[in-house]
């Protein structure tokens, strides 16, 4: 119920009813808000930074569980499927090509978004728990495209 009650979720079906219907955004408009991509980004890192503020705050109350599932799922699990589905794709399909499995195995192995430190701290979800797969991909991201190939 928390989560009907969030207007990013309204905006989206809107922005997606939108999109379907062939509505442009004008290009006045356009070039106006392309600049908020840095704030934005700037922003992200801000969240990022309050949501691991809670770490340093915390005693020894750690869910190792949800940590443990969460982590496992993000940088094993979620890597793996996506090179078994380019396995797949390059031995029989061959839909797709190199560049686009190349990005598919690039957005496997980022961190949770920073959407989610924002929904965990508008519904009172401990942050600091999805900050910290940040902290974990400084040094997983370049591993696993080592590992991939290097592109």
């Amino acid at each position: 119920m928390k989560i009907l009650r969030l207007p990013i979720l309204y905006a989206f079906i809107l922005g997606l009813s939108l999109n379907l219907l062939g509505f442009k955004i004008p290009e006045e408009i356009s070039s106006y808000t392309a600049q908020f991509k840095g704030a934005y980004g700037i922003l992200g890192m801000i969240m990022l930074g309050m949501g691991l503020l809670g770490l340093k705050n915390k005693d020894d109350n750690w869910d190792k569980k949800f940590i443990s599932i969460t982590f496992i799922i993000k940088f094993i699990f979620w890597p793996l499927a996506m090179l078994f589905f380019i396995y797949l794709d390059k031995t029989y399909f061959n839909i797709l090509n190199d560049d686009l499995y190349k990005v598919m195995f690039l957005f496997s192995i980022v961190p949770l978004a920073g959407n989610s430190v924002t929904l965990a701290i508008l519904l009172n979800a401990e942050p600091e728990k999805t900050s910290l797969s940040t902290i974990i991909s400084i040094a997983f991201i370049p591993l696993a495209i080592y590992l991939y190939g290097g592109f």
